[in-house]
């Protein structure tokens, strides 16, 4: 487990350069590792290295805070909000006459002119092309991944039991982390739940937690 020590800034410099989609499985399990190896007894004289790794693991929950999907509860409530001052005589106005010089468009178009153009768009790649950046997009949204934020979760805690000094930051950190997913309903947010509470308990009794880890 020492290498961890000699080779901290490289580890720290892997966390945020493969921050991201490809990468999220090598941070992930260097997260863990940071979590599982590093103890007093293996850093007696250089405990403020430590500080490194956690300063990383801390870095990353308030990222998963702030990259993190709002609730759907939260996204209906503005929604509702907008929607008296969207509708209106000039709103509707401008409706119908939207609506009417798109079907006046339509009507020009004959389904002729409208299949050529459909092939040469599937000839010229550009379907592909849309579809991919799509995929794209949507997959830059799953880094921070329930399990993703659950490893954080985990290792930041462990830190927090096995260097006391970290307790009270670690146990900030998870009180943040339970406002930010305690109403959301996402897939898989349940089990961020679970691991918040798990920890919470755990930082509360460090003496035993320590024994543990």
């Amino acid at each position: 487990p020492r290498f961890l020590m000699s080779l901290r800034a490289e580890v720290v410099h892997a966390i945020w350069v493969h921050l991201n989609v490809k990468g999220r499985l090598l941070v992930l399990h260097l997260c863990w590792i940071i979590g599982e190896l590093l103890s007093p007894a293996m850093c007696t004289d250089c405990k403020g290295d430590i500080l490194v790794f956690f300063e990383a693991l801390e870095r990353l929950a308030y990222e998963a805070i702030s990259t993190a999907p709002e609730p759907i509860e939260k996204l209906r409530r503005r929604s509702n909000k907008s929607e008296p001052e969207a509708q209106g005589p000039s709103a509707s106005g401008a409706g119908s006459d939207t609506k009417g010089a798109s079907e006046g468009s339509g009507a020009d178009q004959s389904p002729e002119m409208e299949e050529s153009v459909g092939s040469a768009r599937r000839d010229s790649g550009e379907d592909d092309v849309s579809e991919s950046a799509a995929k794209t997009d949507h997959a830059g949204d799953v880094v921070f991944s329930p399990r993703f934020i659950a490893v954080v979760i985990a290792s930041i805690t462990k830190l927090g039991t096995k260097f006391p000094e970290f307790a009270p930051r670690v146990a900030a950190c998870l009180l943040k982390m339970w406002k930010r997913f305690e109403n959301d309903d996402a897939e898989g947010t349940d089990f961020v739940r679970d691991r918040l509470i798990d920890s919470l308990q755990l930082l509360r009794h460090s003496a035993i937690a320590s024994s543990i880890y």
